[in-house]
């Protein structure tokens, strides 16, 4: 019996990422993730995507969820899943409870086993954290993005490289103008980098991007990252998202 599995996401940047890792890893349970278009929409989102499923749905089938959140200064991991435990209740009658994975503890899951008289419901949440190799500059926000796993990949050495080569300058001068450089020029002049959204856009002017892909498209910079990352940078690429490739083979278990 074929099982169901939806997969959400906040907006833009988790829809490109997560259709890329599945074209290019060929991850188990492909399926096209849904944007929510923001935090406060996930719970409504989701239940009006997967309901149908619960109503009444095929007793003893397993429906597989997958959320990718970001996390906000103002928030905790509990308090996000606390947010989504009523989706169990809403479905099943039965409140979500959230464990960590051993290997990544921000990669969360819960299940309710099905019954012979209603299907069940596997639940992985991905919150996203702080990247591994990402530079210190981008690891003082409270806030954790998925622009910064992006980041993170886009200033390996083998992906700087290639955009130095394109860009008509070297990888050096390239980190340099976007982690320190344009940075300081805005905050001379009272604008201060506080998001990753802010670093990006600085890597969008330092390596020329818009003059040399003639896009004026965010989600093409990522997808042209993650491109380059994984002819160029495919160790740091399969590093900064670990978690992202465990929480789509763990919601299959």
């Amino acid at each position: 019996m074929d099982e169901e599995l939806f997969v959400f996401g906040e907006g833009k940047t988790e829809e490109v990422v997560f259709a890329w890792l599945s074209q290019k890893w060929a991850l188990p349970q492909q399926a096209r993730l849904i944007s929510v278009d923001g935090k406060t929409n996930f719970v409504s989102g989701i239940l009006k995507k997967v309901e149908q499923d619960f109503a009444p749905g095929i007793p003893g089938q397993m429906v597989r969820l997958l959320a990718f959140r970001d996390l906000d200064q103002d928030e905790t991991m509990e308090s996000i899943c606390q947010s989504f435990e009523q989706i169990g209740n809403d479905l099943r009658g039965e409140a979500l409870q959230f464990t960590p994975s051993h290997k990544f503890p921000n990669v969360l899951v819960s299940t309710i086993q099905p019954t012979q008289q209603h299907p069940g419901l596997r639940f992985v949440l991905h919150i996203a954290d702080t990247p591994t190799g990402i530079p210190e500059q981008l690891n003082q926000f409270a806030n954790k993005t998925t622009d910064a796993y992006i980041l993170s990949i886009a200033l390996s050495d083998g992906v700087l490289s290639r955009f130095g080569r394109k860009a008509g300058t070297k990888p050096g001068i390239i980190r340099a103008k976007v982690l320190s450089e344009l940075p300081q020029l805005f905050a001379n002049n009272g604008i201060g980098f506080d998001t990753d959204k802010d670093y990006l856009a600085a890597y969008l002017t330092a390596t020329r991007f818009w003059k040399i892909n003639r896009t004026e498209q965010e989600a093409r910079l990522t997808k042209v990252i993650l491109d380059r990352a994984m002819s160029y940078a495919n160790g740091a690429l399969e590093q900064t998202f670990a978690s992202w490739a465990f929480a789509i083979e763990e919601v299959s278990r």
